[in-house]
């Protein structure tokens, strides 16, 4: 019998930590690290859908894109946690001063050098789509408050945050006994990382299945955004 792969993934120190799950109910997982995101063809050819946590879709000369802002007013007093990436051009810069020039010249903003040190990641995603790998942008704080119902107020890094969101986990279903058993050895993956892939992991059954919603909404009458260009600046909860 041949299963159907469900993966979360999260970039983290050298690469990518990606969950996958061979069902619906996120009861039979496993984690991988990878260096590349086309690296997970080989471990996971089965994946029907791959939601990351990396900007995929960039604006050419708009500030701000339209998933990030919804983002932000969805997520309240933890807005913070969604940044706004570079344009589409400040990434084939080869510094960090050309990029904030080029970004500032496009779009009247300067870039922080958070967006900029994600770079080499965003290229890594737009080179896998170039050559066939179906990912959608996801984000896991959007994502855990879709789960709780609200957006979770202690960060991640806290052992208070942690806690909680392992809690959320478990809630529904995920089996950490299974994930622990299946952890890559000898790998520097921080627990932070493990969680957001693990969320975008049932981020991509709710889109396997129809159940999840989008930044932008879609209205009643647009095409399924499950769907849409893997290009377009979506974020998928």
């Amino acid at each position: 019998m041949e299963f159907e792969y469900f993966l979360g993934v999260d970039g983290c120190k050298g690469g990518w930590v990606a969950v996958s799950s061979n069902s619906i109910e996120i009861n039979n997982v496993q984690v991988f690290f990878v260096k590349n995101l086309l690296d997970l063809r080989n471990i996971v050819p089965s994946a029907k859908e791959i939601v990351i946590d990396m900007p995929i879709g960039l604006t050419i000369d708009q500030p701000h894109r339209a998933c990030d802002v919804l983002g932000r007013k969805y997520l309240g007093s933890r807005s913070s946690t969604l940044f706004t990436p570079p344009c589409y051009d400040a990434i084939k810069a080869k510094s960090y001063e050309l990029a904030n020039r080029i970004n500032k010249e496009k779009t009247g903003l300067g870039l922080s050098k958070q967006s900029w040190f994600l770079k080499d990641k965003i290229i890594d995603a737009h080179n896998a789509i170039e050559q066939g790998l179906c990912l959608k942008e996801g984000h896991p704080e959007c994502s855990f408050a879709a789960l709780s119902g609200k957006p979770i107020e202690n960060s991640k890094k806290t052992s208070t945050g942690i806690i909680s969101r392992l809690l959320y986990l478990q809630e529904i279903g995920f089996n950490f006994k299974s994930a622990l058993k299946n952890f890559p050895p000898n790998m520097e993956i921080k627990i932070d990382d493990f969680l957001d892939a693990a969320i975008l992991c049932w981020t991509a059954t709710r889109v396997a299945s129809n159940s999840n919603f989008t930044f932008p909404l879609k209205n009643e009458n647009d095409a399924n955004p499950n769907d849409a260009n893997p290009f377009d600046c979506i974020i998928y909860i």
